[in-house]
């Protein structure tokens, strides 16, 4: 992993504060403290100015502790119990000195880090720590069946005891929540969830109001897509469809009508969009003998594999309406891959469908046996998944070991369906075949 290098930090050490922040900018919070903590030989002030903490050195007020985002990565609910994961960041001067905690209404929670091996270095000085959470509450703890009453979680720093509210939560892919566009919310289990004022809100909920919810989500949707018609030429030719107000709502009613009904467990299968020849393939065949399984898998139409494997089950084209309900509804994806049209089939029109489009669990089959540590690529806040299938014994291990994040419970020691398709041959004929390196990629991390 590169780290940050492109700051030459010893000549920023003669120039004034307001040149050092202007030179790095407040995105960089942590290296801004980092430097300046060096210009000051170590001496810094951390003022309570009243339900914040204020970052100074010497005379210049760099920032407060609020300004330090909260990343949302994962959020699970059901009728029972909150899960939240996620991470945040702070600079490294603070190391000893930080905790973060939680508000549960009124309630401090203080929280647990761990590490997660990405913290941010200049040469061998590390400016930014990053750490993540992982934490669960019980919703009848807080929220009554007999009142209109409400769960408020927000997020905080505490330094040398002085305590600040994080004034942004970051939604990231995973999660369901977020508070891109106006209305959104996240209905499961008869709660409903939603991010108002840099805080999440939880409350139990009738279908009657879940179709308010539903109702003014739409109506800021169509504000949005009407105010965006002049582009729209230009970006359906980028792509092979285009979501306008009434397909958005065709999708949405789709899935709640869908979910509402009896149905076998959907599973859906894909390898690459226009392949059709790796794990994925070959357990798709494999489940055709389960009539309990209501099996799809998932190509382009334009592909000389399309063909052949819709003689073998139901084959959806990529990108179809079919394809869109599929990823709204299926129970499974079952995928040799772990990104693009597998995860997100939506694009950018993602932030329409985000709190269906990550129901479905996400099980990777993987195309080969990892030898080396990819949890940089692989880890489960850029990838995750309810299933990490392994091979051997020592990549179980590995899997588990190195900071992937997952548990015994998301990794399993299976090995790969396409395995099913080797044949016992007495010729001793040694075969190496060199995968995808990323050590030959021009790309800066």
């Amino acid at each position: 992993m590169k780290e940050v290098t492109k700051y030459n930090y010893t000549e920023l050490l003669d120039k004034s504060d307001e040149e050092i922040i202007n030179s790095v900018g407040m995105a960089e919070m942590p290296l801004i403290v980092w430097i300046l903590e060096k210009k000051y030989n170590g001496e810094v002030n951390l003022i309570d100015i009243g339900g914040d903490c204020m970052i100074r050195f010497g005379e210049t007020n760099v920032a407060n502790m609020s300004y330090l985002a909260t990343y949302l990565h994962f959020f699970y609910a059901d009728s029972e119990t909150v899960r939240m994961m996620g991470n945040i960041s702070f600079p490294a001067v603070f190391d000893k000195r930080f905790r973060f905690f939680i508000l549960l209404n009124n309630e401090k929670v203080y929280c647990p880090l761990g590490e997660d091996n990405f913290d941010r270095y200049v040469d061998n000085s590390r400016y930014e720590i990053r750490n993540v959470f992982d934490y669960s509450f019980s919703l009848k703890d807080y929220i009554s069946k007999e009142t209109d009453t409400a769960v408020r979680v927000s997020f905080g720093f505490e330094t040398d005891g002085i305590s600040s509210i994080c004034n942004k939560i970051n939604s990231m892919r995973f999660s369901p929540l977020a508070d891109v566009i106006p209305g959104q919310f996240y209905a499961k289990d008869g709660f409903v969830f939603r991010i108002e004022n840099n805080s999440i809100i939880g409350k139990k909920t009738s279908k009657e109001e879940i179709r308010e919810y539903e109702n003014e989500f739409r109506k800021n949707c169509k504000e949005i897509l009407s105010a965006a018609n002049n582009t729209r030429n230009d970006r359906s030719e980028k792509k092979e469809y285009f979501f306008d107000y009434e397909s958005i709502c065709s999708l949405r009613d789709y899935f709640y009508k869908f979910t509402g009904s009896d149905h076998k467990p959907v599973w859906v299968f894909m390898d690459r969009p226009d392949r059709a020849d790796d794990n994925a393939l070959v357990l798709f065949e494999y489940v055709q003998k389960f009539e309990e399984i209501d099996s799809y898998y998932v190509i382009s139409d334009k592909s000389d594999d399309f063909k052949r494997i819709s003689s073998v089950g139901k084959t959806v084209p990529l990108y179809s309406k079919q394809h869109f309900e599929l990823a709204l509804t299926a129970d499974c994806i079952i995928s040799s891959q772990c990104n693009g049209a597998v995860e997100n089939p939506f694009w950018e029109y993602a932030e329409y469908f985000r709190d269906l489009y990550h129901r479905p669990k996400m099980i990777f089959l993987q195309h080969g046996v990892i030898k080396d540590d990819m949890s940089l690529t692989l880890n489960r806040f850029n990838t995750g998944f309810t299933g990490f299938v392994t091979s051997t014994e020592d990549e179980y291990c590995s899997i588990l070991n190195y900071p992937y994040g997952y548990t015994e419970e998301e990794v399993w020691l299976t090995g790969l369906p396409r395995y099913d398709k080797l044949y016992n041959d007495d010729s001793k004929i040694i075969l190496i075949m060199p995968s995808w390196r990323k050590g030959l990629m021009e790309q800066t991390w």
